[in-house]
């Protein structure tokens, strides 16, 4: 049993329950392991292999719980890369990570993509 398992569970036994809440944000189980469970698909659907590493480069928001479970249901592996890096950090991060996918929001796809410059690593 892993922490993806136990969350569905979780979901199914409570699924108005709150699993998740900031500020007057409130998430869910059963929405929480739906989110999770369809970010899975999407990164399955787009070639994730088991093992894969998955950066996310997210600030805190509620977006980032469920894309890690995806991930984890995914088979893959989740690297939190912290926002606050400057450029070199955060370009060896995720390099020395072996990720081969960052998590991100649109504004930050341009940063990513000029310090990423020709690695082999896409953008989600």
């Amino acid at each position: 049993m892993n922490i993806a398992m136990l969350l569905r569970r979780s979901a199914s036994d409570h699924a108005d329950r709150i699993a998740l809440g900031r500020d007057d944000t409130q998430v869910g189980y059963a929405q929480y392991a739906d989110t999770g469970a369809r970010f899975a698909a999407h990164l399955l659907a787009h070639g994730l292999e088991p093992g894969e590493r998955v950066g996310f480069f997210l600030p805190n928001t509620l977006d980032y719980l469920p894309g890690l479970l995806g991930v984890w249901q995914a088979g893959g592996v989740g690297v939190p890369l912290n926002v606050l890096f400057p450029d070199a950090p955060l370009r060896h991060a995720i390099l020395d990570s072996g990720a081969t996918a960052v998590v991100c929001l649109p504004d930050d796809v341009e940063r990513l993509q000029r310090l990423l410059g020709d690695a082999p690593v896409r953008l989600l």
